[in-house]
């Protein structure tokens, strides 16, 4: 096993130890779902022309809101496929031993 992918599992137990709540929010909804769903909002401004009218407000709230509830499907998959390396990880090093 190399010492990078040693360090990367380490680190992954780290994460771990942190919890899948923790994860989704911080990588899900907060490293994915706002700059996205404010990415696409402020494509969506300049497109417009600059339009800031409430239903403007209202769509980039809800359009927010969309994208963080995105942001938890995306951690909760993430979490899912680093996992699942996770455990493979952890069974080709027991049975090295």
């Amino acid at each position: 096993m190399s010492d990078k992918s040693y360090e990367r599992w380490k680190k992954w137990e780290k994460t771990i130890e942190k919890g899948k709540f923790n994860y989704c929010l911080w990588y899900g909804m907060i490293g994915w779902g706002l700059p996205v769903g404010f990415m696409l909002s402020l494509l969506d401004f300049y497109r417009t022309g600059g339009n800031m009218d409430t239903t403007a407000i209202i769509v980039f709230v809800v359009k927010m809101i969309v994208f963080m509830a995105g942001g938890i499907v995306y951690g909760l998959l993430t979490w899912k496929n680093i996992n699942k390396g996770y455990q493979k990880y952890v069974l080709d090093r027991e049975n090295r031993n």
